[in-house]
């Protein structure tokens, strides 16, 4: 988020820039990037779950897709459980264990992450410049 503000000074011809911006620390973005990951993995494990759930038609273009791209996400858990069938609908106890797995690393990769990384926040870095009949001062300062 950055911002800026001109402010004309009281003699007339004197201007402040002033120029706030707010950083994420490396620490959130890597958090952010494995949540969006471990939510993509929940959501395309869902969907199986819910296609096999109402008897998707396994030939059909998008059940083939979903099941395409679960396959070597679901192949550590295929065998845990039974799968319960009727009347061509299958309910899959695996896949909802998948689900709960992968949710559970994504939650231990970001508390490692919290964990191994210094506590910093945002921060806002401010700069403000002062002009005045042709001169520039410039000050930097950290908060």
């Amino acid at each position: 988020m950055a911002g800026n503000n001109v402010q004309q000074g009281s003699s007339g011809g004197e201007h402040v820039v002033q120029h706030h911006e707010t950083r994420r620390s490396v620490e959130a973005i890597v958090t952010s990037v494995v949540w969006f990951i471990t939510g993509v993995i929940a959501v395309l494990l869902a969907s199986r779950f819910f296609l096999l759930l109402f008897g998707a038609n396994p030939r059909a273009g998008f059940t083939r897709f979903i099941y395409g791209f679960a396959a070597p996400l679901m192949a550590p858990f295929e065998a845990v459980f039974g799968r319960t069938r009727i009347q061509g609908a299958t309910f899959d106890v695996n896949t909802l264990l998948a689900i709960a797995v992968y949710v559970l690393i994504g939650w231990g990769i970001t508390a490692l992450i919290r964990v191994v990384t210094p506590r910093t926040g945002a921060r806002t870095v401010e700069s403000v410049e002062e002009v005045e009949r042709g001169e520039t001062r410039s000050t930097t300062g950290r908060q």
